[in-house]
């Protein structure tokens, strides 16, 4: 070892600490950690039956797509958009082969 350095000897026991902090129902009166626990009994009651934002989003997009269909189903022949239908319909054969 070096001339002068001596390890040095814990003056207390180690401690540990954790990010999580005391429960003030400890410090409450009887009646107050009731009504503290009760509270968060419901909280956690509530969270669980909110629906999760992708199953809620899957259901708008699958509403949104009904009623964009149920709109193209009952639109005037004039207003309906029959692009893909001219796209489909000029890859197909003039004649059918069985004819020629």
């Amino acid at each position: 070892m070096a001339e002068g350095f001596e390890p040095g000897t814990p003056s207390s026991p180690m401690a540990v600490y954790r990010d999580v902090l005391p429960d003030p129902a400890d410090v409450l009166p009887a009646a107050a950690a009731e009504r503290l626990h009760a509270l968060r009994d419901d909280t956690t009651t509530a969270h669980r039956q909110t629906i999760d934002f992708r199953s809620l989003k899957e259901r708008r997009d699958e509403l949104t797509s009904a009623k964009q269909r149920l709109d193209r189903l009952l639109a005037h022949r004039s207003e309906v958009d029959l692009s893909w239908r001219l796209t489909t319909c000029a890859s197909l054969p003039l004649r059918p082969k069985w004819t020629s």
